[in-house]
């Protein structure tokens, strides 16, 4: 017959101080490393989201400027000298913008960097406007890699919430 150690009632007692004084010591430790990480997660995605917010809004922009650039530069749309300036100068520094808020280590991002400068140079450079058919396919491409950026992106956000 085998013999079975005993656990004595002090050893019951002091098994229990000693549990006790780890969830006194520990605990708000492990409560503050959850409460930061939970932090960390609301920021992070409250800054993602306007992020996307932002970029979503600056490429609609972007699109808009596009389309009156090379309205006006197909004779569809008059504006003076100074406002078809002021349009164009708003239409840079939208693609500036733009290239600033992307990641140029990310494929897509340059994708989207690259189809931006192309829509750019269509409607400033010399000759007459692009033929409708010529913006859409412009506006189609910007919009078919803006949507999976923007949709990754959003995927980001939703696993952070």
């Amino acid at each position: 017959m085998a013999l079975q150690p005993s656990v004595s009632s002090a050893q019951t007692a002091n098994l229990a101080l000693l549990v006790a004084v780890l969830a006194v010591f520990v605990g708000p430790f492990v409560q503050m490393w959850i409460a930061k990480r939970q932090v960390r997660a609301t920021v992070l995605s409250a800054n993602r989201q306007r992020w996307i917010d932002s970029l979503r809004s600056q490429i609609a922009e972007f699109l808009a400027a596009l389309v009156t650039l090379n309205a006006v530069r197909s004779g569809a749309l008059d504006l003076s000298p100074t406002e078809y300036s002021a349009k164009l100068e708003q239409f840079r520094l939208g693609q500036f913008t733009i290239r600033l808020m992307l990641n140029p280590n990310e494929k897509d991002h340059q994708r989207l960097d690259d189809a931006l400068g192309e829509g750019l140079t269509l409607v400033t450079s010399p000759g007459p406007g692009l033929m409708q058919d010529d913006l859409a396919k412009v506006l189609e491409a910007i919009d078919a890699i803006a949507r999976p950026v923007l949709k990754r992106e959003w995927e980001r956000v939703k696993l952070l919430k």
